[in-house]
């Protein structure tokens, strides 16, 4: 009987913790996992590898690429722009005449008379598009790189006062400017070199090396050199200038709105224009291209946030409790002779060794993808053959072909439809 007692007892015991095991299984199903939040924060050492091919060059000339960089497809346009027939050679009155004709933003007009920056951003357009996620997301962090680097470089006994730039302190922070009023020289420097022994091994500086003769071997070699120099053409320079103490940008509204000045009477409703002067970002200008930072993307969502409150600026309103007036905006129309402009296969395309923020990839396979207008002609420049090589394809190798730019072209349009919309409620 015992032994009967004994057997019972032991399933009994199971039966009794069953319920309860049960129970907690039920409740951890139930429980919903908590989301973790993205991580779009660019760490100190990928800012610096990023900021390192410009960090040297004037504040203005700085100032105009990194605005410029958060429109990525205006940038790559206005490369083609530049080496269609007859536009390379065009100086002063003629080149602002003839830039009137297009409605790209005015930071990426001001590049076009540095036809070598310019390509260079177009080609390498992973590095362009990350650098301009990362400004519009840590302005003050980008502008702090910049200096950390200017500071290694003059540690260096690379960044120094010369006959073409002058190097001055405004506190802490190093000022560069051109030490002749009507002329830029754009200085070129291998960045391994420039900024003594790199801090960051796992993080190498992006290098895109000029033009084959363009710069003295052996300067390069010992550090930093200066090629011709490059008239100012005054009406698209020195319109922005970064406030390093505030780490942000300031702008002169006057000269900004002066590069598009007679597209506003087609491109801005009421022909409102800047008035603020920190400089902003203008989402339109994205022409569909998407944001790879969630955070930004949300920031420049249609209809909601800042991007809300930043229309209503556009349209010439002030935010509620302020009296700052913003610029007045509507979406722009498709020019009516805007062509598609198809690249040929012109092989392998440079790639900086830059690790990308999450969800980078994507965007850029996108902006590769995207149509291509606003101007005529065939556009045929590939790199300059002393790029670097990479494995991967060149970019915007599928612009105009098939189903994939057809898609993003319906993508674009409707992106833009949702903006017009919002902005007439």
């Amino acid at each position: 009987m015992a032994r009967w007692t004994y057997v019972l007892a032991v399933p009994l015991a199971l039966y009794t913790l069953a319920p309860s095991v049960v129970v907690a299984q039920s409740v951890t199903a139930q429980t919903p996992a908590v989301p973790q939040a993205a991580t779009t924060h660019v760490s100190k050492e990928e800012l610096r590898q990023m900021v390192a091919p410009i960090a040297l060059y004037p504040d203005a000339l700085l100032t105009q690429i990194l605005a410029a960089s958060t429109y990525p497809l205006e940038i790559v346009m206005a490369d083609r722009w530049v080496r269609a027939p007859g536009n390379g050679t065009l100086k002063g009155d003629a080149l602002i005449r003839a830039l009137d004709g297009q409605d790209w933003d005015a930071s990426v007009k001001s590049l076009v008379p540095f036809p070598d920056i310019l390509h260079t951003m177009s080609e390498n357009i992973d590095w362009t598009q990350k650098l301009g996620e990362a400004f519009l997301a840590q302005q003050s962090d980008v502008l702090a790189a910049v200096q950390a680097l200017r500071g290694r470089a003059e540690a260096a006994g690379t960044l120094k006062s010369t006959a073409r730039q002058t190097v001055t302190h405004e506190g802490s922070n190093y000022v560069i400017t051109p030490a002749q009023p009507d002329t830029v020289y754009v200085p070129a420097y291998n960045p391994n070199v420039a900024y003594g022994t790199w801090p960051d091994p796992s993080y190498p500086p992006a290098y895109y090396p000029p033009p084959t003769g363009a710069y003295a071997a052996s300067a390069l070699a010992t550090g930093l050199a200066f090629g011709a120099g490059i008239a100012i053409t005054n009406s698209l320079w020195g319109w922005g200038q970064p406030n390093w103490g505030a780490g942000n940008v300031n702008i002169n509204a006057s000269r900004f709105n002066g590069i598009n000045a007679n597209r506003y009477n087609n491109f801005r409703a009421n022909g409102a224009a800047v008035t603020s002067g920190n400089w902003q970002h203008n989402p339109d200008h994205r022409r569909g291209v998407a944001y790879a930072n969630p955070q930004v993307r949300q920031q420049y969502r249609p209809g909601t946030g800042a991007n809300s409150a930043q229309r209503e600026a556009f349209r010439g309103r002030a935010a509620p409790g302020t009296s700052n007036i913003g610029q007045n905006r509507q979406a722009p129309t498709r020019r009516g002779n805007a062509g598609t402009i198809q690249r040929p296969n012109a092989g392998a395309g440079n790639r900086p060794n830059i690790r990308s923020p999450a969800g980078g990839g994507g965007t850029a396979q996108a902006l590769r993808n995207s149509p291509r207008t606003g101007g005529e002609g065939r556009f045929s420049g590939a790199g300059s053959q002393n790029r670097r090589a990479s494995a991967g394809a060149p970019a915007f190798q599928s612009i105009g072909n098939g189903a994939g730019a057809r898609a993003q072209a319906a993508q674009g349009r409707a992106s833009r439809a949702s903006m017009s919309g919002a902005a007439r409620g």
